[in-house]
């Protein structure tokens, strides 16, 4: 039994010593006689989504229903999009301590048209027609939406290297993160209750109903997390991340509905919030060292996971149309590419 507690006591001692050697085999080498700085370029290609964003349901007839809000809404098509991330860090001289700063940028656009194609005999609920007078019975022939999604994180953490076996490195960090979380969209219906004709000679009704919409939010807040790597001889890994990160900040609400140069339905404001961010990442790497070990080459590819709670801020229909679940997601690839000197 003493002998047990012994090696328990020289194996802690062990992860709180200097970096062994062949943490030089792990995705933070220590190369030789270098600088102990990194740069580090990624390529995204992600998807986004978000349950709350849809602009109309699908159609019903005008003769059998009197209420067109029974139909199941119909989401958007979301896109993969290309994003990039950008870092840069330093590896204390201890091999065990590093701190690193982070950008990410991602942007995706979404778009989505439906209609009844001519047919006068069915109908959509218009959703975010959001004025007071709008009913059940009300429906509209054409449905635009237009919607950008733009994601930028600032994040400074430090981390700490443990080596728990000689192909076993945990590594948890601690941080800080500013994230800026912009929504735009348009949305437009036209026909049924926005009706098109003619006035009188020569003038014309435009039957479109506009819907301006903006949801940004900004925060900041601290950010924790674990990423194990397990060493597969001296070139091969595979990696995992995990943290979560609590953010205090404020959103900044826009909505404006316009019909005939006439104002529908107003919203202007802002509103403080909490909110969370949770990452995952799972992956493999390839790294080798190089000119005598001075510089190191770390190329990665990872699967991300991305959620981003209750960031749909937006006054929504009376109808229970849109989800309640307001959270947004993005999900993907990531290629990276890391230069140690």
């Amino acid at each position: 039994m003493k002998k047990i507690s012994f090696a328990f006591i020289a194996w802690v001692g062990a992860l709180f010593a200097d970096g062994p050697g062949y943490l030089r085999n792990s995705y933070n080498p220590a190369v030789c006689n270098g600088a102990n700085v990194w740069v580090d370029v990624d390529v995204l290609y992600w998807k986004p989504w978000e349950k709350a964003l849809v602009a109309t349901n699908r159609q019903s007839s005008v003769f059998f229903t009197d209420d067109f809000t029974q139909m199941p809404v119909v989401h958007p098509h979301f896109q993969w999009d290309l994003g990039y991330r950008v870092s840069a860090g330093y590896l204390f001289s201890s091999h065990c301590w590093s701190v690193e700063g982070s950008w990410t940028h991602y942007t995706s656009w979404i778009s989505q048209h439906l209609s009844t194609n001519g047919n006068p005999f069915e109908g959509m609920f218009p959703i975010w027609s959001l004025a007071s007078d709008v009913i059940p019975g009300d429906y509209v022939f054409e449905s635009d939406l237009k919607w950008k999604i733009s994601i930028n994180m600032l994040d400074l953490q430090l981390n700490r290297f443990f080596a728990l076996f000689q192909c076993l490195e945990i590594n948890p960090f601690l941080g800080l993160r500013s994230a800026w979380i912009k929504q735009h969209g348009d949305v437009s219906y036209d026909g049924g209750m926005f009706l098109i004709g003619i006035l009188t000679p020569g003038v014309s009704l435009n039957g479109t109903d506009f819907i301006q919409m903006k949801n940004n939010y900004w925060g900041m807040g601290p950010r924790v997390g674990i990423a194990p790597r397990v060493m597969i001889g001296k070139r091969f890994g595979l990696n995992a991340e995990a943290a979560i990160t609590g953010l205090y900040g404020f959103f900044k609400i826009y909505q404006n509905e316009t019909y005939l140069d006439t104002t529908r339905f107003f919203v202007k404001g802002h509103r403080n919030r909490f909110r969370w961010i949770a990452d995952f990442a799972a992956g493999t790497q390839w790294k080798t060292l190089f000119d005598c070990e001075r510089y190191a080459l770390t190329f990665k590819v990872d699967w991300e996971y991305h959620i981003f709670w209750h960031q749909f801020e937006l006054t929504t229909d009376d109808f229970d149309l849109i989800s309640h679940n307001r959270d947004l997601s993005t999900q993907g690839v990531t290629f990276s590419a890391r230069f140690d000197f």
